[in-house]
């Protein structure tokens, strides 16, 4: 009995072997993504097919998987998917596709051991190898499926669009579209641009503008600039105002802090001195702030001549900031002179020298009025007698010291 029954198999076998060598003549051809190829794949050498065949002429046990390139040439990827045994038998309904994933699932032959447990073996297209096995579970003991691939629904995800003057071909002068989507979303690009549900969301103009969004930040390259404005919906001129915190940056530095940093050091410098009045040299220290910022500054003024002075002086922004740029852009300096032209004019101002004389002169005749008063007032007392004889007697005027001090005060 057992000897008949290993006959049998031997037979069987035999007869599988042809079976399935006739089968894989006509080459068992697998496309894992057609048309929707995922563009990562496409660092993949391009192959005309993969195929699992048996290799008769080497005497190599076991189905093998196989890649095919344009020239027809195989190459051999994968030995024995197979490697638990089981008849060599395998056809189309044993395979399965994942479009999104990228992977193969071949699904393995009953392997004649009492084994239920369905299998398949993993491969992975992107990396050409396989990855391991995966179980089949929920179906019956002794079940054995067939693989039938999910559409792709390709019609509902991209569908080209265009105007038909017979309902099957595009017209010559239509400007043909491709649309993304269904109907609750659609997607469109055409030579213009892309649209989302019937808005714009980037498009190109005849004149060359580039509007992005509905309410568009717009774009153009007219006489060698780059020009960047923004327009509402009816296509009127708005305001770009950067906010939620966003800062507008040229060349790496914050322009809003800029433009206070100018500020900021141009008031600093106001606080100095340009001319010194009473001195040959006059040198101070200032500070200024605008818009937050804060800067300090120090400088010089020196008198050369009567008709040429010089001045000089520097400020700077506090430390700290961000997006502040180099220190150039930080730090501000100025120098200059003034030259006096055209015929000098007798100043109205008083040297203290010449102020001490007149005080001297002024306390001078205060002092004289006073002496003066006082024999004024002896004198009317003569007039109107209310003194008597020995009281003129001894009052003599002294005319000459009173004429003296008159004359000296020129009185």
């Amino acid at each position: 009995m057992y000897n008949s029954w290993n006959f049998f198999l031997n037979i069987m076998k035999r007869t599988v072997k042809k079976l399935f060598a006739s089968l894989c003549t006509t080459t068992l051809l697998l496309s894992p993504y057609g048309t929707t190829k995922a563009t990562e794949i496409d660092a993949i050498s391009k192959i005309f097919s993969y195929a699992v065949s048996e290799d008769p002429q080497s005497q190599i046990d076991g189905l093998h998987l196989y890649k095919i390139s344009t020239d027809g040439a195989a190459t051999l990827l994968e030995q024995n998917i197979f490697p638990d045994g089981g008849p060599n038998t395998f056809d189309a309904s044993g395979i399965g596709i994942d479009n999104i994933e990228g992977k193969i699932y071949f699904r393995e032959p009953p392997r004649g051991d009492g084994s239920n447990v369905l299998r398949v073996r993993v491969f992975d297209v992107k990396t050409e190898t396989i990855t391991g096995w995966k179980e089949i579970s929920g179906l019956g003991d002794g079940a054995s499926p067939i693989f039938v691939p999910k559409p792709d629904l390709s019609g509902e995800k991209i569908e080209k669009k265009c105007t038909s003057s017979d309902g099957s071909t595009c017209a010559a002068t239509d400007e043909k579209s491709i649309s993304l989507g269904g109907s609750d979303m659609e997607v469109v690009i055409d030579s213009e641009g892309i649209s989302v549900d019937g808005k714009d969301l980037i498009k190109e103009t005849s004149t060359g503008e580039v509007h992005i969004g509905e309410n568009s930040l717009v774009t153009r390259e007219r006489n060698g600039r780059q020009e960047l404005y923004a327009t509402d919906a009816s296509g009127n001129k708005i305001p770009i105002d950067v906010t939620n915190g966003s800062k507008l940056l040229i060349n790496g530095r914050d322009v809003e802090q800029s433009i206070n940093n100018v500020g900021a050091l141009s008031a600093a410098l106001t606080g100095l001195p340009t001319v010194p009045t009473d001195t040959t040299l006059a040198c101070g220290v200032g500070t200024g702030t605008h818009g937050g910022s804060v800067a300090f500054s120090g400088g010089c003024a020196s008198k050369i001549n009567d008709s040429l002075s010089v001045n000089y002086a520097a400020s700077v922004n506090l430390p700290g900031q961000e997006y502040k740029g180099n220190f150039e852009d930080t730090f501000s300096a100025r120098a200059g002179f003034v030259w006096k032209l055209g015929k000098p004019v007798k100043p109205t101002l008083i040297s203290l020298k010449e102020k001490k004389e007149f005080e001297t002169q002024i306390n001078t005749l205060e002092e004289t009025n006073k002496r003066l008063l006082a024999r004024l007032e002896k004198l009317e007392k003569v007039a109107l007698g209310s003194i008597q004889s020995k009281d003129l007697a001894s009052n003599q005027i002294d005319f000459k010291s009173l004429n003296r001090d008159l004359k000296k005060n020129k009185l």
